[in-house]
């Protein structure tokens, strides 16, 4: 027979004071001297802390707009603007032409989009394709860049540490705030912006530091100089963190992209006076454009339109005249095919099938000529421009067959888009809304406008559109 003797130990503390625990005495320092020269602590280092910064800049104020840039060679001309005014209401904002119709001047009816560019001296920014929503500094790059020197600034600020949730604390001995979590944050397939986001959170956050920089809205600004000055007083002259590297330019934060041909030197900023928010009605014009591989052709949905102030549906909206008589033009009757005589035939000449048997003894199938889809469905067929580049156009059409008819569409967009880019349809589709929109700028001042906007059409549809066909064969 055997015995187990099972003995527990607890700790006790000789005194009630807790001093010695927090020493945290290290009970062999040379070994740990030892290690720390290893890993290579002991390598001379500036071990500064940012205190303040010095900052030279320059500023421009913009101060005229044109509209409807296209190309390089447009002979558009420059427009004064209120830079008091959100940039989106002078962008978007419809006026009435010489026939007292409504136009957008800054919409681009090729490229269903705003092409617009803004000048301040002789600096130009340019902004090709703009869909209609969320106007900021990204939106725009430079057109061409002059002296941006109107007003010189000159000033001190001091450094502050970033700090956000969740950040690992410098001190040991600390505990981070729990309801943040960034180590929790997975994902299943690689993500470069997720191990980004971790690299700087968990390695690189103490390295970083802010400070304010007052800039005006509507104004240019070229940085001229950053000094920084640490706590051993030591003075360092900051550069723009750019990849000279022409195949990575253009993917720089917070400046503006230099000309084409040149680089980007990350010393230029432009602050638009953009809303917060605005009301947005329900759209009273929409319309959406998808490919048709199978037909070759893209169609445009034409879904509302507006007639005297009412927004009238094309789904639910009743045939007039016009309509029904081509409806009635397009309807045929009943044909067969003779597949041995390889001929049509027509049943109405055939009311006795006596005599259907007796003049075509051969089989004959159902014939079904082709279906025309509804009449708010109009086609867009590509026509090509250049021979040697491929590049093409898509160019409106009509199912219809009588051209003395009224259009198919009804709404402005297609009326102003004759020909469209092929490229700008996307194989998803895209849709172009009409709305109006209310809303308070920065001053309290009320802005009342129409606006368009170009997304991405998440809904599918289908034509119907069938050529003629042969359905099967029977028998007499």
């Amino acid at each position: 027979m055997s015995y187990f003797l099972l003995q527990k130990l607890k700790l006790r503390n000789k005194t009630h004071s807790i001093e010695k625990g927090l020493q945290c005495r290290v009970k062999d320092p040379l070994w740990l001297a030892g290690m720390q020269h290893s890993m290579g602590e002991f390598r001379a280092e500036d071990g500064g802390h940012l205190v303040k910064a010095i900052v030279d800049y320059d500023t421009l104020p913009v101060d005229s707009i044109v509209k409807g840039v296209d190309d390089p060679s447009s002979n558009a001309e420059a427009m004064p603007f209120d830079v008091n005014i959100p940039l989106e209401v002078t962008v978007e904002e419809e006026t009435s032409n010489s026939q007292n119709i409504l136009v957008s001047d800054a919409w681009n009816p090729k490229k269903l989009e705003y092409n617009f560019s803004i000048k301040g001296g002789d600096t130009e920014l340019s902004s090709q394709g703009y869909l209609g929503t969320d106007l900021d500094w990204f939106n725009f790059k430079l057109k061409n860049k002059g002296d941006i020197d109107g007003i010189s600034h000159s000033k001190v600020v001091n450094l502050s540490p970033v700090r956000f949730k969740g950040m690992p604390l410098p001190r040991w001995w600390s505990i981070e705030d729990k309801r943040v979590d960034l180590g929790q944050i997975k994902r299943t397939n690689l993500n470069y912006l997720s191990m980004m986001l971790l690299e700087f959170s968990f390695i690189y956050s103490n390295d970083w530091f802010v400070f304010p920089l007052q800039h005006t809205v509507g104004d240019i600004r070229e940085l001229k100089k950053l000094e920084v000055i640490d706590s051993f007083g030591i003075t360092s002259l900051s550069e723009p963190a750019i990849d000279t590297q022409p195949d990575k330019q253009g993917w720089e934060v917070f400046t503006l992209s230099a000309p084409a041909g040149e680089d980007s030197d990350g010393r230029s900023f432009y602050l638009p006076n953009t809303l917060y928010s605005a009301l947005q009605s329900e759209a009273y014009e929409s319309v959406s454009f998808l490919r048709d591989e199978m037909a070759n052709l893209v169609w445009a949905i034409e879904k509302k339109y507006q007639k005297d102030g009412e927004v009238i549906n094309r789904n639910d909206e009743v045939l007039d005249k016009d309509d029904m008589d081509q409806s009635a033009e397009e309807s045929s009757p009943l044909l067969y095919w003779d597949s041995i005589y390889q001929t049509m035939v027509d049943l109405s000449n055939f009311p006795d099938e006596h005599q259907l048997g007796s003049d075509f003894l051969s089989p004959i199938a159902s014939y079904s000529p082709k279906k025309f889809p509804p009449a708010h469905w109009i086609p867009y067929q590509p026509q090509q421009i250049n021979n040697e580049v491929g590049e093409f156009n898509l160019r409106r059409s009509r199912t219809m067959d009588n051209t003395k008819l009224k259009p198919q569409y009804k709404g402005r967009i297609l009326s102003e888009s004759t020909y469209i880019r092929e490229e700008e349809i996307t194989r998803t589709g895209i849709e172009i809304n009409c709305y109006y929109q209310l809303a308070l700028d920065s001053n309290g001042a009320v802005h009342c406008w129409r606006s368009r906007d170009k997304k991405v059409d998440t809904k599918r549809a289908l034509s119907g559109m069938r050529f003629d066909s042969i359905d099967g064969t029977d028998q007499n």
